[in-house]
């Protein structure tokens, strides 16, 4: 149905955001486009028995989300997983799901959901386990999952959430990583939205529009910079990215695969690294920033 690439925690297409918590994953197994890990998102969780009221909640702020360019990261789960990963495609957007269990079609978790996560890896997007392909699910690989559905997130949006619940985790995990967490506001006579309203409590960010959660990370100044530098990069720079997407990510291998001599390279690399559109890495390795 698709393929697998594995990759480990040193390698240049790693996500960026997910090697800063503190436990990442030592590697990943991937279905689906490797880009997209470099891509800023948005983590969206809650209740697997959704109400109505939190459908049209996801769906509103999901499909603005898409809009305006981020990606969604979930965890393919029923109810708000799901839905979130579903308006994201409706919606022309890109879409993560982060398993607790291999990626291989017939240990996909739930079985229920194996044409969306087909149709998520079809659309661009991905499927990501830390788990060997051919691994069954079990109960506790899934609060272990959340760690990685919030590391890759810029934060964590909890929908609808129980008191105990999945969803908390994820959030819990967001908080340990200072990532920020959004919490949309519930009925105080719903059990779906206690543990979003004790959210709120502690001082998570209420959201009632996407534009909450795009004004507190500063996603359209973010944007509209890099907009900015991208419409004014010479061809030479346009050729530099397209090759470090490709995966020639080394100074050597890209004056080799581009034909430029070092200097060149490295003076534009720079420009490259001064307009937050490229990152070098410890390793000494660049990727494509969209921090």
């Amino acid at each position: 149905m698709y393929n697998i690439s594995h990759i480990s925690n040193t390698h240049s297409q790693y996500p960026p955001l997910l090697k800063e918590i503190g436990t990442p994953p030592e590697s990943l197994f991937i279905a689906g486009n490797l880009q997209i890990l470099q891509e800023s998102g948005i983590a969206v969780v809650g209740s697997r028995a959704i109400t109505r009221y939190g459908q049209q909640a996801c769906t509103s702020i999901v499909r603005s989300l898409v809009q305006a360019g981020l990606t969604i990261i979930s965890g393919l789960a029923t109810g708000v997983d799901s839905l979130a990963h579903r308006t994201a495609l409706d919606n022309g957007g890109r879409t993560i799901a982060v398993l607790g269990c291999g990626l291989n079609p017939d240990k996909i978790y739930p079985q229920e959901h194996i044409n969306l996560a087909k149709r998520i890896v079809e659309s661009d997007g991905a499927l990501i386990s830390e788990y060997p392909p051919d691994t069954s699910a079990k109960r506790y690989y899934f609060p272990q999952r959340n760690r990685i559905i919030a590391g890759l997130a810029l934060g964590t949006l909890a929908v609808e959430a129980r008191k105990k619940s999945g969803a908390l985790i994820t959030t819990q995990c967001a908080l340990e990583e200072n990532r920020d967490v959004f919490a949309v506001p519930g009925s105080i006579f719903s059990t779906r939205s206690h543990g979003t309203n004790a959210l709120l409590k502690e001082g998570a960010v209420l959201v009632d529009s996407a534009a909450d959660i795009l004004n507190e990370i500063g996603w359209e100044t973010q944007k509209t910079r890099q907009e900015e530098a991208f419409a004014v990069l010479t061809i030479l720079q346009q050729r530099i990215i397209q090759a470090i997407g490709s995966g020639y990510c080394r100074a050597e291998e890209l004056s080799k695969h581009l034909n430029i001599a070092p200097a060149i390279l490295a003076q534009n690399l720079t420009d490259l690294e001064i307009n937050e559109i490229v990152r070098k890495n410890n390793d000494y390795s660049y990727e494509i920033s969209y921090r």
